[in-house]
């Protein structure tokens, strides 16, 4: 799960599953040298972004169809 879009994180995404899902996944990521030192201040980031913003969600969506209802498309493309 993304963090940054829509949710306005800086950065991060989350991964959910298993244990044993989340043990490889951990394993992978080592692996191919992904991890960071001292995430504290984007986790911050990242759990005011689901505090805050998830629920503005609801008003996005609504926003993004009224907008696609008045989007012109060209009759002919050439």
């Amino acid at each position: 799960v993304c963090l940054s879009k829509g949710l306005g994180a800086p950065v991060g995404s989350v991964i959910v599953g298993t244990k044993t899902f989340i043990d490889r996944a951990r394993i992978l990521r080592k692996t191919l040298g992904g991890g960071m030192r001292q995430v504290g201040i984007l986790c911050a980031a990242a759990l005011v972004a689901l505090q805050e913003n998830v629920p503005k969600l609801v008003t996005d969506h609504k926003n993004a169809k009224t907008l696609a209802g008045k989007t012109l498309l060209p009759k002919h493309v050439s």
